[in-house]
């Protein structure tokens, strides 16, 4: 799962290198992973969250990723549901970047 988030950040950052061509910028989007981090549920348990965190926690998918694979790390392979939430949302999110970094590639090699 680690391996697919991963990905899914390099698809963020090869699509913003190639879409721009500036080598700051890609940098720069690579540290967008460290708000999505703190802004998920792994910190302190989601139920003790509140308020706009909490909301911001829900609608990150890095929380539904970090839930899985803690859960395969403190309960094993019992806890289907959120194992497979998680593999489902690390590969969307993958799709998505590297389909962006598709299209930016084409973007780039078109203007030559």
């Amino acid at each position: 799962m680690a391996m697919l988030v991963g990905n899914a950040l390099a698809g963020l950052t090869v699509g913003v290198g190639l879409r721009t061509g500036n080598p700051a910028a890609t940098q720069g989007i690579s540290f967008l992973f460290f708000p999505l981090t703190l802004l998920t549920a792994a910190f302190v348990p989601f139920e003790l969250l509140q308020g706009w965190i909490k909301t911001a926690a829900q609608i990150n998918p890095i929380t539904y990723i970090l839930q899985a694979m803690r859960t395969i790390l403190l309960d094993g392979w019992g806890n289907t549901g959120e194992i497979v939430l998680g593999i489902a949302i690390a590969i969307v999110l993958g799709i998505v970047t590297f389909t962006f970094a598709v299209s930016s590639l084409r973007q780039r090699t078109s203007e030559r």
